[in-house]
């Protein structure tokens, strides 16, 4: 028989689980059955627990849902939340929210994290902050960075920004995380910090954060450094860092250079790229160019494009004689 250590021989259910936990990382896992039945036997729900766990590792799917059943019945939350995975993976959403339910209740963390993001998706913000809070207060680092997320979608940016040092302080480390702090610092006047998140969130290969530190650069007339990263964020592909590109480059007076970036952006998918070309190509007299663009743009979404769109077939409809290869017609105003 399998050596104990000298609680488990007083009858400790919870030396008798650890015990049985070491055991079965070490692959004897009959020793570990034994020890966790005593357990059990002595009232202890994370014995039930443990042993769905030793089942289910062991590629015993069904032995370690009875036991998890059996647990969730004595009050072991991380049991509910197990069942509720397995539900959700089976697509039983109505059980695995039931669940998590019960899981969030009984004090799981993780439950009331999952819980957060469903109602999250769901557009439900206020039981997203709730169970996002619930979670948070219980530790978990996620769910702070959630919380944050979610408060600074609300206007709740104070908030936001204690909830993501915390995160940050407890050892998060996202990309994501860091650039929508950083933006969260911005609306707080909190812009040297920004940059810094920013800079974590750039060297994380983030391309927002990257094009976020080139408009900062831009803003303060730094063109070597908004060329820099927003060529960074161009070289991942991003059309905004594209766009940035491409005005820098015009700050200098590199129009050449800053065509290819526009178009590039616009190419991409940038409406502020698209309606640029639309002016510059109804500024060369190329109607036809300038109406597919601002057309693109308009399409997209953007008012002005749509705008500049109409007044252009206006004017080529009111000449009555705006050629639609471009090389007549002109920009004027209709006369």
């Amino acid at each position: 028989m399998t050596e104990l250590d000298p609680r488990t021989g007083a009858g400790d259910p919870d030396a008798m689980v650890r015990r049985a936990v070491s055991l079965a990382g070490q692959g004897d896992l009959a020793a570990a059955r034994e020890l966790l039945a005593a357990a059990a036997d002595a009232g202890s729900a994370d014995a039930l627990f443990v042993r769905g766990v030793v089942e289910e590792s062991a590629g015993r799917a069904q032995d370690g849902l009875d036991w998890y059943l059996r647990a969730a019945e004595a009050g072991s939350a991380d049991a509910m939340f197990n069942l509720a995975m397995s539900a959700a993976e089976a697509g039983r959403d109505e059980t695995a929210d039931a669940w998590l339910g019960r899981a969030a209740q009984a004090g799981s963390a993780n439950a009331a994290h999952n819980l957060g993001a469903r109602a999250q998706k769901a557009g439900n913000l206020a039981q997203a902050q709730r169970w996002f809070g619930q979670a948070a207060q219980a530790g978990l680092v996620d769910a702070m960075s959630a919380l944050a997320a979610v408060l600074a979608g609300t206007g709740e940016y104070e908030q936001s920004a204690q909830w993501y040092a915390r995160a940050f302080a407890q050892g998060l480390a996202d990309p994501e995380a860091e650039y929508f702090y950083g933006k969260v610092l911005e609306r707080l006047d909190r812009g040297q910090e920004a940059r810094a998140f920013y800079l974590r969130a750039a060297r994380g290969k983030h391309v927002a954060a990257a094009t976020a530190l080139g408009d900062r650069a831009r803003a303060a007339k730094q063109q070597d450094e908004a060329e820099y990263w927003y060529s960074v964020a161009g070289e991942a592909g991003s059309a905004a860092g594209l766009f940035g590109l491409g005005l820098t480059r015009a700050d200098r007076g590199d129009y050449a250079g800053a065509e290819q970036a526009t178009r590039q952006a616009a190419e991409l998918g940038d409406i502020r790229a698209m309606d640029t070309l639309g002016g510059l190509e109804e500024s060369r007299g190329n109607r036809a160019e300038a109406l597919a663009w601002y057309g693109k743009a308009a399409d997209a979404g953007l008012s002005r494009a749509a705008a500049a769109r109409d007044r252009l077939a206006e004017q080529a409809d009111g000449s009555g004689a705006g050629d639609a290869d471009g090389t007549g017609g002109g920009a004027g105003p209709a006369s």
